[in-house]
């Protein structure tokens, strides 16, 4: 929005499109003058937003959320490769380096106590090709056996689809899990 008001500063017959519509109707309504000042149109990624903005005079496009929007047939069947007598839990550290070294840790005796209580799960990290070793050499120095690191998307999301639980970090992978009904704890 910044931007915007600079561009209509310098230039006010500029047209200004601003992608993805900052959350003013579920705090700080008040941006919306603001908004309707600098922005002569907005894209959206919610439905329900068109509805907001409409009502606010403010012109404007639904194109949906990649991640929303997949309905994608190409799933993999891991019937093969799941256990069925054991319980997923998916772990999602992060995809920074320096997330992935403050929850790893964390996460690791998050298993070793779940271990502790009842020792019937399968951990599993969703990781980055970067990031993949480093949690496998983790989970080493750890003696940590029913934990395993995967960082193919495809079979990630099917894994997902299987887990009972998930621990997220905050980001579009806590909206995939939720879009899923997998109970979760989001940490940041």
């Amino acid at each position: 929005l910044r931007i915007a008001k600079k561009v209509k500063k310098i230039k006010p017959n500029i047209k200004t499109i601003h992608f993805i519509a900052p959350k003013v109707w579920a705090w700080r309504e008040g941006r919306v003058k603001k908004m309707k000042k600098y922005l002569d149109h907005i894209l959206l990624l919610f439905k329900f937003e068109k509805k907001y903005f409409d009502k606010e005079n403010l012109l404007n496009t639904f194109v949906g959320h990649p991640l929303l929007d997949d309905d994608s047939k190409d799933n993999i069947h891991l019937s093969n490769l799941i256990d069925n007598k054991k319980k997923y839990i998916s772990l999602f550290a992060g995809s920074r380096e320096s997330e992935i070294k403050i929850h790893g840790p964390i996460l690791l005796n998050f298993i070793k106590k779940m271990n502790d209580r009842e020792n019937v799960y399968n951990f599993v990290f969703h990781a980055t090709d970067k990031h993949k070793y480093y949690l496998v050499n983790l989970l080493k120095k750890q003696n940590i056996f029913n934990a395993e690191v995967i960082s193919d998307d495809k079979i990630k999301k099917e894994i997902l689809k299987n887990s009972i639980f998930a621990v997220v970090k905050s980001g579009t992978v806590s909206l995939e899990v939720c879009k899923l009904n997998i109970p979760s704890i989001i940490i940041y």
